[in-house]
């Protein structure tokens, strides 16, 4: 049986529809890397019905399996051919943590 993190690098490779593959680098990279997580819904919302499909099945695997060798190598693969969701995630990130912090002085000041 293919894997399906290597199912997903091989139709990110020869799927014509830019969304369609994004959708599958965005769940890949956010399985490889909490650091870059992107919501599931985003991911769902921007793929097909079969990019969906190998999006259920990546997250079954990692729920059995948690982090493989061949989710290491996809998503380093993912890292490096897609530098723009690494800025993306890096300012989602960085908007996330001033948006925390000022949560919290806001609760300590109450």
């Amino acid at each position: 049986m293919n894997n399906p993190y290597h199912t997903a690098m091989l139709t990110i490779q020869a799927h014509k529809d830019p969304r369609a593959k994004l959708a599958l680098a965005k769940c890949i990279l956010s399985l490889y890397n909490p650091e870059h997580a992107f919501s599931i819904g985003e991911i769902l919302t921007e793929g097909d019905a079969a990019t969906s499909a190998i999006t259920v099945a990546m997250l079954n695997e990692f729920a059995a399996s948690g982090e493989t060798e061949v989710l290491r190598q996809v998503g380093e693969w993912v890292h490096n051919n897609f530098p723009e969701l690494i800025q993306v995630s890096n300012a989602m990130s960085l908007s996330r943590h001033i948006a925390l912090n000022r949560i919290a002085a806001l609760n300590s000041a109450s």
